[in-house]
């Protein structure tokens, strides 16, 4: 396998705020940019600015974790909305988030949001929409050539592109749904395989063995993956020991 052009950076990124107290606790002295839960599918409000201040703490870039008002589900049920609506929810979140004294520099949408703007113009301009209307100049956090790449390119809204390290992907590029057998990867090893491989090579094996192309400024890691931290931990190291500096995509 011939190596692409070498990428001598990477960010690491994980979602917090959402409940997990070691995650949210450890895991900000290992990842460079923080998901931080808006509180839409999360309502433990001292948990996430406790989150905020140690990202902060530590050089951690913020980002805005949107989502659909779904607590109960946890963020991961598909809401049906008209899209004026979803926009005015996307933008209400923001300005909460910075009525509370944060300061993000990018937003990525969470859960049954995120995989249904990976597919849907619709949902992901509405999206776009609420994001333009708060501040143009944040990035979305995104799949490349995802619905909401192609939304946020067709107005000029900044996107960096995300590579899962614990999700398996389907022949599409799509991740695998998280009720599907191997959906969720746990063994630290296959994960950091894999993610070397998507690094320094561009490809990822999906979850019926093809290798299909990937592209990515950010590695996301879960943290309500089983072993979450100690799989960043060794994730982080190999990465290192590859010669792969880790940063934020943006400051």
């Amino acid at each position: 396998m011939e190596t692409i052009e070498k990428k001598m950076f990477i960010d690491l990124n994980a979602d917090l705020g959402e409940g997990f107290a070691e995650a949210d606790r450890e895991l900000p002295d290992i990842i460079t940019s923080a998901n931080i839960s808006c509180g839409a599918h999360t309502d433990d409000i001292d948990a996430i600015d406790a989150c905020v201040a140690v990202a902060k703490s530590k050089g951690v870039s913020l980002g805005a974790h949107v989502s659909y008002f779904d607590r109960k589900n946890f963020g991961r049920r598909n809401v049906l909305m008209r899209s004026k609506d979803l926009a005015k929810l996307i933008e209400a979140e923001l300005v909460a988030f910075e009525f509370a004294s944060v300061t993000f520099q990018y937003v990525k949408p969470h859960g049954a949001l995120y995989n249904k703007a990976v597919v849907s113009n619709r949902v992901a301009k509405a999206i776009v929409d609420g994001i333009v209307r708060y501040n143009k100049d944040l990035y979305l956090l995104c799949p490349y050539n995802s619905a909401m790449h192609r939304q946020a390119e067709s107005i000029g809204l900044k996107c960096a592109f995300e590579f899962f390290a614990d999700r398996a992907y389907t022949d599409r590029g799509r991740l695998v749904r998280r009720k599907l057998k191997g959906a969720v990867i746990t063994d630290a090893d296959e994960i950091i395989a894999r993610t070397v491989k998507a690094i320094k090579y561009g490809t990822v094996t999906t979850v019926n063995g093809r290798e299909i192309p990937v592209r990515m400024d950010s590695v996301c890691v879960h943290g309500d993956t089983p072993n979450a931290v100690a799989i960043a931990k060794k994730l982080k190291e190999a990465l290192i020991n590859e010669g792969i500096e880790l940063r934020p995509f943006v400051r």
